[in-house]
């Protein structure tokens, strides 16, 4: 799909950057042209103003979370903890949560997101999924464990592949972000303009064995509480789906 088709349903003028790495080409198609560092039509002119205003909105957020988010990123159970959905494009609005995507340490995630939970919640940032006043919170809604990097076949999708490359990454931990994208070369496939890791790496990965001690018993009263009011979500051992809203579902392509 044409990327600029593509940015055009969020509303959204991509940078020439953004077009590049989404893109078979990196020349401008007719008629279009460079105005603020964004790619720009006489179709998606009117979009500019409020794409500009919504990356200030989305700047914002950021800074006053970055703080938290650092810390969080640095327990001792998290490997990468980064900012997805529309605060990563910088195209936000300000009723906007801040959606997070965790990679945690083998053996670990379920302790993890416990951690991450009871903290979020002690402050009051965290997005619970009955809110309807969600602006600034934070919705802890994609864990992986180092384990399994590996995105489901159902969900390699072009969603998918504009959301791994779009993360906006606060703590990145032993190179994990570049483990995540060489298990899922798929995404050069779809955008092979797009940077991915040139060099094969032997990383030592503790193997998943299963919830042992500590972790068996978070896993089992989370899992509990999660099958309460499960829906749509995708929960293993490895790694945890929460969508309250699933944007790609609203997609026309």
């Amino acid at each position: 799909m044409n990327p600029l088709t593509y940015f055009a349903f969020f509303r959204y003028v991509p940078t020439l950057r953004e077009y590049r790495r989404f893109s078979q080409s990196k020349k401008l198609p007719a008629g279009y042209q460079i105005i603020k560092g964004r790619v720009v039509s006489k179709a998606n002119r009117y979009l500019l103003a409020g794409t500009l205003k919504r990356q200030t909105i989305s700047r914002n957020k950021i800074q006053q979370k970055i703080h938290l988010l650092k810390f969080l990123g640095g327990l001792p159970w998290i490997k990468y903890l980064g900012i997805s959905g529309t605060v990563s494009m910088l195209n936000a609005q300000p009723k906007d949560d801040i959606d997070l995507f965790v990679i945690t340490k083998a053996n670990k995630l379920w302790t993890a997101r416990f951690w991450l939970i009871i903290i979020t919640l002690v402050l009051g940032v965290r997005r619970k999924p009955k809110d309807k006043n969600y602006r600034n919170k934070l919705c802890l809604n994609l864990f992986f464990s180092e384990a399994n990097l590996k995105i489901p076949k159902r969900k390699q999708t072009q969603y998918v592949a504009h959301e791994i490359l779009q993360l906006k990454t606060i703590v990145n931990k032993d190179e994990t972000y570049e483990e995540l994208l060489l298990a899922n070369l798929w995404v050069s496939e779809l955008f092979p303009q797009a940077p991915m890791p040139n060099y094969p790496r032997v990383k030592r990965v503790e193997p998943f064995v299963g919830a042992r001690g500590m972790e068996k018993l978070l896993r089992r009263w989370q899992l509990f509480l999660i099958n309460r009011h499960r829906t749509q979500e995708i929960v293993t051992d490895t790694q945890l789906w929460f969508f309250p809203d699933d944007f790609e579902k609203k997609l026309p392509f």
